[in-house]
């Protein structure tokens, strides 16, 4: 077995043995660094929102993207 699969299997197995409180919180770090980050993804998230929502003001559509991607 290739050593990245390997350590995916393991790191999943470990992940499942977390009570849920600490898996929301793990979530909710990663949703706050895939926002701050400069990823592909939010650009087209900002831009869907953009079209979606033209009657949300620019903090709305802020506070929308942070919610999506901490959910």
């Amino acid at each position: 077995m290739a050593p990245l699969l390997w350590f995916a299997r393991l790191l999943i197995q470990c992940l499942g043995l977390l009570p849920q409180g600490s898996l929301n919180a793990l979530a909710r770090l990663l949703g706050r660094l895939a926002y701050r980050l400069p990823w592909h993804k939010n650009v087209i998230i900002r831009c869907n929102l953009d079209l979606c929502f033209p009657e949300l003001d620019e903090p709305g559509r802020r506070a929308l993207h942070r919610h999506y991607l901490y959910e």
